[in-house]
C-alpha cells in the first residue's frame, strides 16, 4: 500500500475558525451545492451561513449556525474533499488506517481527546471503502484558556473513498461546540439528517 498523506480528518468547529474567514447567509436552502462528484444540502433548520474554498489540493465546503451563546455554542457542518495517493487492497484496511490518522491528526495543544469510536460503515452509505465516526473533545483554544469548564466539542462523521473516483477522498460531518450543559441530545439525529442530504454521482460511463 502507498502511503497516504495526512488529508485533513480535522474538527470543522477547529477548520471554520482556522481557514475560513467570510460567511454569507444561505438564501435557499432546498438548493443543494453541486460539485462534479456529489451534491450536499444545506443542514435543516434556519439560519445557517456558509463558505467555500476551492483550492488544487483540497476543496472545504462549510456551514455555520451561531447560537444563543455565540462565543462558546456553535454547530457546524460541511464536506471536506482531498487527493488519495493511496491504494487499499480492502476496506478493513481503510478502517485501520482510518482509526489512527483520526486520533493523530489531532492538534494536542487545540483538542484533548475524550472519546473516539471509528468504524466501517456495514451500510456501505458511500460506498465499500467509508468509515463511520464519532469523537468527543476539549476544545483548548487560545481563546479558551482559563475558561471553567471547558468548551466540549462533539463530531460525527463520515469519511471515504469516491466509489467513481478512487483518487478521491470525502470527509463530511456535523459537529456541536459548547458548554458541557449545552451540547443537545438530539445531535446525533441532526447529523444523520444532514447526511441524507448528501448524494455521490456516478461518473458518465459508470
Amino acid at each position: 500500500m502507498k502511503k497516504l498523506r495526512l488529508f485533513g480528518v480535522v474538527s470543522l468547529v477547529i477548520l471554520l475558525s482556522s481557514c475560513i474567514s467570510s460567511f454569507s447567509k444561505v438564501e435557499r436552502p432546498s438548493t443543494p451545492f453541486a460539485r462534479p462528484e456529489y451534491s450536499v444540502l444545506t443542514p435543516s433548520g434556519d439560519g445557517w451561513e456558509y463558505s467555500s474554498n476551492d483550492s488544487p489540493n483540497r476543496y472545504k465546503l462549510a456551514f455555520f449556525k451561531a447560537m444563543q451563546d455565540p462565543k462558546f455554542h456553535s454547530i457546524a457542518a460541511g464536506v471536506i474533499e482531498t487527493p488519495n495517493s493511496a491504494e487499499f487492497e480492502n476496506p478493513q484496511e481503510f478502517e485501520k488506517w482510518m482509526e489512527r490518522t483520526i486520533e493523530t491528526a489531532m492538534n494536542p495543544n487545540q483538542q484533548r481527546l475524550l472519546d473516539k469510536q471509528v468504524a466501517l460503515d456495514k451500510a456501505s452509505r458511500f460506498g465499500s471503502f467509508t468509515v463511520k465516526f464519532y469523537t468527543k473533545s476539549e476544545d483548548h483554544r487560545a481563546e479558551n484558556a482559563g475558561e471553567e469548564p471547558c468548551p466540549i466539542l462533539v463530531e460525527y462523521g463520515y469519511i471515504f473513498v469516491h466509489p467513481s473516483i478512487p483518487n478521491r477522498i470525502v470527509q463530511v460531518a456535523y459537529s456541536e461546540r459548547g458548554r458541557p450543559d449545552e451540547i443537545r441530545p438530539d445531535v446525533a439525529q441532526e447529523a444523520e439528517r444532514f447526511f441524507n442530504g448528501i448524494q455521490i454521482k456516478a461518473l458518465a460511463g459508470q
